[in-house]
């Protein structure tokens, strides 16, 4: 590693020290390159051994995401232990939890939101209709990139979502789906 790399990484590490700080968030043990960007106003968890990679430098695959946290007032994101998260984007308004040793890859969105009510008349006006719903995924999936996880969405253990999918509802254990909208594609 050059100077120039060292210089980066300590500067790096030290802001995201900031970050995480000023959100409100424990958290140990863990390696992010680049910036991650975090807007708490709910509850925000990280398990140990936690990686991330934010900004294409750190991950040339997709179009220069970040990696973000966002909660609103009654939103959670907890993560375990052993995941990592390249350039992608979690947004909560209600609860979205990532078990054991998950890997999720570069540009994918997971939003348990629709941000705005369906209801034409309500989304020119005030969006006091938004529904929310509790995203789950558990030990050991494999998310590849640009996928998107809408809310409801329920992955079980060891199962892959294919690059460039789009779920939502249930996706049982030891499974490989994907597509848009994702399908079953075989067991594991």
């Amino acid at each position: 590693m050059g100077l120039l790399n060292k210089i980066n990484y300590i500067f790096n590490k030290i802001v995201n020290q900031i970050i995480f700080k000023n959100s409100r968030i424990s958290i140990s043990n863990y390696v992010i390159n680049g910036l991650v960007y975090i807007k708490n106003e709910g509850n925000m968890k990280f398990g140990d051994n936690f990686k991330g990679n934010s900004g294409k430098k750190h991950n040339p695959i997709n179009n220069g995401y970040k990696l973000r946290f966002i909660t609103k007032k009654n939103g959670e994101i907890i993560i375990g232990s052993n995941v990592g998260i390249s350039n992608s984007t979690l947004v909560s308004w209600s609860k979205i939890t990532i078990h054991d040793n998950v890997k999720i890859g570069g540009g994918c969105s997971i939003w348990d939101t629709d941000f705005h009510s369906i209801i034409p008349h309500v989304r020119k006006s005030v969006d006091n209709e938004i529904k929310t719903k509790e995203i789950t995924i558990c030990d050991n999936v494999w998310i590849g990139g640009e996928v998107i996880i809408l809310k409801g969405t329920f992955i079980g253990e060891n199962s892959i979502i294919g690059s460039g999918s789009s779920v939502s509802g249930i996706i049982p254990e030891n499974e490989i789906w994907g597509g848009r909208p994702a399908r079953f594609i075989k067991k594991i």
